[in-house]
């Protein structure tokens, strides 16, 4: 009976380490290097590997940020959390008047990506008296791309 517990554990353990993020202490080198380039002087960096996508999360120019590369260095995404204050006015007044203005913003994140598709923000909202949340998508001239219920 031991032992078929010993093997069960075994192989929950090998699964979830395939199916989950993985702290790793260092990006390989081509990944640290356009890492450092886009981002000198930043701090407090962890790296994370999840299907061989390299995800660091660190503090930059006064912002907590994640960056997001291929192992082989390429970046793919960059978000950056900001305040209210750093949001464009056409996105603070895009994103009050979502759903006829019956959510109130959570959290206001900004993406830019490598792949040619223009800069996002990214809206979190909750409702009072509700365990609901909702996403919304915004251009910076406050046009909305999409939302997730």
């Amino acid at each position: 009976m031991k032992k078929i517990i010993i093997l069960i554990a075994i192989a929950a353990a090998a699964m979830a380490s395939v199916s989950c993020e993985k702290d790793v202490r260092n990006a390989p080198e081509s990944v640290q290097a356009v890492f450092d380039r886009m981002y000198p002087g930043a701090f407090m960096v962890e790296w994370e590997v999840y299907r061989g996508r390299y995800t660091a999360d660190f503090q930059f120019d006064g912002h907590e940020m994640e960056a997001n590369f291929e192992k082989n260095g390429q970046w793919l995404w960059s978000k950056t959390e900001i305040l209210m204050s750093e949001v464009p006015e056409a996105v603070i007044l895009a994103a009050r008047a979502f759903d006829g203005g019956k959510w109130v913003i959570d959290d206001i994140d900004h993406y830019t990506r490598s792949s040619g598709e223009p800069e996002y923000y990214r809206v979190e909202y909750d409702r009072t008296g509700s365990e609901r949340e909702r996403v919304a998508y915004f251009r910076p001239d406050g046009v909305q791309v999409k939302n997730v219920s």
